[in-house]
């Protein structure tokens, strides 16, 4: 069946009598994907010219594989050459392209299915259209191509280790602030944090991505995803390792420095308890080149419990492996050792 038959417009509400091939619509979030079988191996990536940063200077700077001029403002990695020209030509393939970029942001082909990704507002409202088109175009995929495209992989499989990097580095994140007990708010470890994640993005964005998807063929159409992945999950590794340096690595590579000081212990409830101690007179030179009105406190160390009443402490005072001091050990001054 060609597309020309019953042929239906994203625009108007129709009923398909005779669907040229069965077709799953699965709804997340925000995208809409409607799968239709292609027995064809291989995998092929239809995108708009410059969409989000397809086939823009991303895919120029990190010399990956350029993709193919396939119609008026379509692009598509994976194909060339004579298997390009019979696409191309089809003028039943490009009309249902050319309705399903118009309509979504991405068609590729990959594990013998062709997918077309649509935002939710746009499936809704052409649902049936959409559905007709990507079945004509799995047909026409078919008859044009054969048996196999190429031995690319698909554009899911080569995103995936950036979605895996991020959500481990969220969790990573997630478990540092629930559990670590001292609470590193000073700006110093939020300037540290950042520069920390700009070193990681930098080394993935600049070596890890080139040599991983210079490889393939559909490289340039996952770039864009691939880095905000890794920006994502370079910002939330670089703020835990700079929470698990700054204290735990602090206790074992930096000397504390014996302190006595008055001070009172506040404890604050939110998400999660987190201890301080507030010096009665904040200082400038206990930590050279720092100031600071409190003091992050291990909750175990106080045993969870307030003292309003302003005390004199024995402090062990750990100046911070980035610069963020916090109190490693404390115990109240009885009244007979005070001199």
């Amino acid at each position: 069946m060609r597309l020309g038959q019953n042929k239906p417009s994203i625009d108007q509400d129709f009923v398909v009598q005779d669907p040229p091939r069965a077709v799953r619509v699965q709804r997340g979030k925000q995208t809409t994907f409607i799968r239709a079988s292609c027995d064809v191996r291989g995998s092929i990536c239809f995108v708009r010219a410059g969409a989000s940063g397809q086939s823009s200077r991303l895919v120029r700077i990190l010399q990956l594989v350029p993709p193919e001029q396939f119609g008026d403002g379509i692009v598509v990695f994976g194909l060339s050459g004579a298997t390009l020209e019979r696409l191309r030509n089809d003028d039943a393939l490009a009309e249902a392209v050319d309705a399903l970029l118009k309509a979504g942001t991405r068609l590729s082909l990959q594990k013998n299915k062709l997918v077309a990704s649509v935002g939710n507002a746009n499936a809704a409202k052409s649902k049936e259209a959409l559905s007709f088109y990507v079945g004509s175009a799995a047909i026409r995929i078919e008859e044009l191509i054969g048996v196999s495209a190429n031995d690319a992989t698909g554009a899911d499989r080569l995103t995936l280790p950036y979605i895996v990097y991020s959500t481990l580095s969220a969790l990573v994140f997630g478990t540092c602030l629930g559990f670590l007990e001292s609470s590193l708010t000073p700006l110093r470890i939020a300037v540290y944090s950042l520069a920390l994640g700009f070193v990681f993005a930098a080394a993935a964005i600049l070596v890890v991505i080139p040599v991983h998807l210079r490889k393939n063929a559909l490289g340039g159409a996952v770039v864009f995803n691939a880095i905000v992945s890794v920006l994502i999950g370079s910002i939330f590794l670089g703020s835990s390792t700079a929470m698990i340096g700054n204290t735990y690595v602090g206790e074992k590579l930096v000397r504390a420095q014996d302190v006595r000081m008055v001070g009172t212990i506040v404890l604050t409830h939110g998400k999660h308890t987190n201890c301080w101690l507030y010096p009665d007179h904040p200082s400038s030179n206990l930590v050279q080149g720092v100031s600071f009105r409190r003091l992050p406190l291990k909750c175990s160390e106080v045993h969870y419990h307030d003292d309003p009443t302003p005390r004199l402490y024995d402090v062990e005072l750990n100046p911070g492996l980035l610069g963020a001091p916090f109190v490693q050990s404390i115990r109240a001054v009885d009244a007979a050792q005070v001199d």
